[in-house]
């Protein structure tokens, strides 16, 4: 009886790991962003709505948290885009510099 448990015990334990790994190269196999995402939800936008009912809970997120995090989503893309366009330029102008200076074209 034991022997077949622990048999059991180590095929599910390799399953579980070969399965889990298998759609991802992640180290990590926990759910920090979600947690993290629930906790912001009931501590920041469920605050003042503890005796409500699950509908009442379902509308503050399809009308506050998702549009909030989509805005916020959108302003980080912006700015990443503007912080690589920036970065762009500026290396672009640094080359073109560096590549006057050495064809002689001008003085540095």
């Amino acid at each position: 009886m034991l022997k077949s448990y622990l048999q059991f015990a180590f095929l599910f334990q390799r399953w579980a790991i070969a399965f889990r790994n298998e759609g991802f190269n992640v180290k990590v196999n926990t759910n920090n962003g979600l947690e993290r995402q629930n906790q912001v939800f009931k501590s920041n936008y469920l605050l003042g709505h503890k005796s409500k009912s699950l509908s009442a809970m379902l509308a503050v997120l399809i009308e506050q948290y998702l549009p909030d995090n989509y805005n916020r989503y959108l302003v980080n893309k912006y700015k990443q885009f503007l912080l690589f366009l920036f970065s762009k330029i500026l290396i672009v102008d640094v080359l073109t510099q560096l590549d006057k200076t050495f064809w002689g074209l001008e003085k540095s």
